[in-house]
């Protein structure tokens, strides 16, 4: 972090840089999180975010957005918040379709994007199904499902993908 915010003064504009400053602060956002420490992990998160809105439209700027979106909810889940989760959520789920819909070679693969979003999905469609509202989560566990399937078709040796179907289809039989 301390390199980042020496490079930031020498080249304030730098946008790959605040980007994986930016990143950063999600990693601590995780890491804090998982010592217990809700507020400072949710500050962080909001701190990365706030980064990145200030970002031109750079796909990889959009796609670290979409993961702190994603991290923030994750939070605001487990603290209870549901609509606030459900909300970031599908900020992350947009973000990551509007990047699909134009792959850009500055920004993450076509396959990153799909794998992201399978996993975001998978997210959303728990939380979903945890409000207790089953009709929606099915909805979004079958599109998970297809999007894991296209992964799959893509690697079909895919440990990871062949799993991440598996778990989607699990949790969708269960509803």
């Amino acid at each position: 972090m301390k390199l980042l915010e020496m490079v930031l003064l020498k080249i304030p504009d730098s946008t790959v840089s605040l980007i994986r400053q930016a990143a950063l602060f999600g990693v601590q956002g995780v890491l804090m999180r998982d010592q217990g420490k809700s507020e400072e992990a949710l500050k962080a998160f909001e701190t990365g975010i706030a980064l990145i809105e200030k970002q031109p439209d750079h796909p990889m700027a959009q796609y670290r957005l979409a993961v702190l979106y994603w991290q923030k909810a994750r939070m605001r889940g487990f603290s209870g918040e549901n609509d606030k989760e459900f909300e970031l959520l599908l900020k992350a789920d947009e973000i990551f379709k509007k990047l699909l819909e134009n792959v850009d070679l500055n920004g993450p693969s076509h396959e990153s994007l799909n794998r992201s979003r399978a996993y975001l999905l998978g997210d959303y469609a728990l939380a979903i199904e945890n409000s207790k509202d089953k009709e929606k989560a099915a909805t979004i566990y079958q599109e998970a499902v297809a999007v894991w399937e296209a992964l799959l078709k893509s690697r079909p040796e895919s440990e990871e993908y062949v799993a991440g179907l598996e778990w989607i289809k699990q949790r969708l039989e269960r509803l």
